[in-house]
């Protein structure tokens, strides 16, 4: 399926951020904002601004929980179903949804995307993801619904060190929450990497995320101990989960 088509003209002319508009008529309920980019419509929750703020934010890597290093066999795939959701790999010209997903506070709480993320950010954060998934060392994709609006992200990364191993990852928009959505998806992404030789699947829960935790039990893995990582730029701890190809039930 050919990528959305991209709207050079759909932005604001005060640099803050994408304007309304584009490809498809935005979704207007009632007390809700929508935001059109990319050619995917963006629910915005009741009271979410749609103007950017231009604050300036560290350049944060995309991927710094999940280092890689060592490509997978194979290409990332272009799309996946994942039950009634499909996951389509990121572009360069989807840098919006970015720039949506760092305006919700749950996401930005729970975790690596960083507060209001200018356009610049975003744009730069969208062009490490495309060489990742380029060089096969990661694939980050869009989470849609059966109307093609984008309710998320989820993607996988390659172990830095064990070719037998990997990680997934996933973040949703409110709109996209308690649907199943996310179990789906750390479901799909584990099953494609165990299809090019992936043994273990490591998936990372900030500890006091229970609706996380939760997916993660959903979705068959099992608690793998904690670890130290970066977040927002202060250690904090996470509490790691496996899913191998011995616990599998698919």
């Amino acid at each position: 399926m050919p990528a959305p088509r991209h709207d050079s003209h759909n932005h604001r002319q005060d640099g803050k951020g994408p304007a309304p508009g584009g490809s498809l008529q935005p979704l207007r309920l009632p007390n809700e904002r929508a935001h059109v980019a990319s050619g995917w419509l963006f629910e915005l929750s009741p009271g979410s601004p749609i103007r950017g703020s231009a604050v300036g934010q560290p350049d944060l890597d995309a991927l710094a929980w999940h280092p890689v290093g060592m490509p997978f066999p194979a290409d990332l795939p272009a799309e996946i179903t994942a039950g009634p959701w499909r996951l389509r790999l990121l572009a360069d010209a989807n840098w919006e949804l970015a720039w949506v997903m760092s305006r919700d506070p749950d996401v930005v709480r729970w975790t690596l995307y960083p507060p209001e993320m200018t356009e610049d950010a975003a744009h730069r954060r969208s062009r490490r993801i495309t060489e990742s998934a380029n060089q096969r060392l990661s694939g980050q994709y869009a989470v849609l619904d059966v109307d093609h609006r984008a309710i998320g992200t989820a993607g996988v990364a390659s172990s830095d060190g064990d070719p037998a191993a990997a990680e997934v990852f996933y973040a949703l928009l409110p709109q996209g929450r308690h649907r199943g959505a996310a179990t789906a998806a750390a479901l799909a992404l584990s099953e494609w990497a165990f299809s090019v030789g992936v043994e273990r699947v490591l998936l990372l829960t900030i500890t006091g995320n229970t609706a996380s935790e939760a997916v993660a039990v959903r979705a068959e893995f099992e608690p793998d101990g904690e670890e130290i990582r970066d977040h927002q730029g202060s250690p904090t701890r996470m509490q790691r989960w496996a899913r191998t190809t011995r616990n599998r039930t698919a």
